[in-house]
């Protein structure tokens, strides 16, 4: 399903640029469809380098991945729903779809980096004086 949105959307922007069919409108709403085509499809990626939140943190082990993934389907669903009141307000559309994309991208990254310190707390060492010792 996620696969097919980018054919149906290059199509889309084709046909509105030949002026076949279409308007700014009904391209923007293919945008929010597709981020809740992603964020079902979030959850059940299991750990790879090809589709998901992607990140150092993220691919280093499975339990941070799974968490990433479920912050990164709730963010962009939220974002997604948000999206697609440009069809309600046609002249916000853009703003619609920009803004919600921005703070999901912000939470989705921000937070898989805290799901991530949660798990690997960073150690520190006391402080030793010049002979070694504590």
């Amino acid at each position: 399903m996620v696969a097919a949105f980018p054919l149906v959307f290059h199509a889309t922007v084709l046909a509105q640029v030949l002026g076949l069919w279409g308007d700014e409108v009904s391209v923007f709403a293919f945008v929010p469809l597709l981020y809740l085509a992603i964020a079902l499809a979030l959850p059940h990626v299991p750990r790879n380098s090809v589709f998901g939140v992607r990140l150092p943190w993220t691919m280093s082990d499975d339990d941070t991945w799974r968490e990433s993934q479920i912050l990164g389907a709730r963010a962009f669903a939220v974002a997604g729903a948000i999206g697609l009141f440009g069809f309600a307000f046609p002249a916000a559309a853009f703003w619609l779809l920009v803004g919600p994309t921005a703070v999901a991208l912000v939470v989705t990254l921000v937070g898989s980096g805290l799901i991530y310190r949660r798990r690997h707390p960073v150690v520190t060492k006391p402080p030793h004086d010049s002979a070694g010792r504590p």
